[in-house]
């Protein structure tokens, strides 16, 4: 009907959405106690080795990026899955995604530099357009 405030596909995205907020919130406490224990794991024995106290740190902090960048890669469709099928499936992308892992995320990285590219520009043009508005301000003094 027109008189709806949203339809169902901007519903089951709304529903994807939150699915994916408390799979992101649950999957970080999780990781927050792991990284915990970890940590004391790794003060202990770092103070007998120190430098194996900062190895396992650094390891780990690419570890948990590696991770957090693999799963977004692999979720990053659920949102067109969830649409193409007309039903809320969180993990359908992962079918989707199997076995595409580099060439998505090449595609991001991709993307992502050429927004940097598009914003340079547009500021590029704000900043423009800003010093010949005060250099002419200054010249009608």
């Amino acid at each position: 009907r027109s008189s709806d405030l949203i339809g169902a596909d901007e519903g089951r995205q709304f529903l994807l959405g939150l699915m994916v907020m408390f799979t992101v919130a649950g999957a970080y406490v999780a990781l927050l106690i792991v990284i915990i224990i970890l940590t004391v794991i790794v003060g202990l024995l770092s103070r007998t080795v120190p430098a194996l106290g900062i190895l396992l740190g650094v390891a780990g902090g690419f570890g948990i990026a590696g991770a957090a960048i693999y799963v977004a890669v692999r979720l990053s469709l659920a949102s067109a899955r969830t649409f193409a099928t007309g039903r809320v499936d969180l993990f359908g992308s992962w079918d989707v995604t199997r076995g595409h892992f580099w060439p998505i995320l090449g595609t991001y990285v991709l993307s992502s530099f050429l927004l940097m590219v598009v914003w340079s520009m547009g500021y590029a043009v704000i900043f423009s357009v800003a010093a010949v508005t005060v250099s002419l301000g200054l010249l009608a003094r």
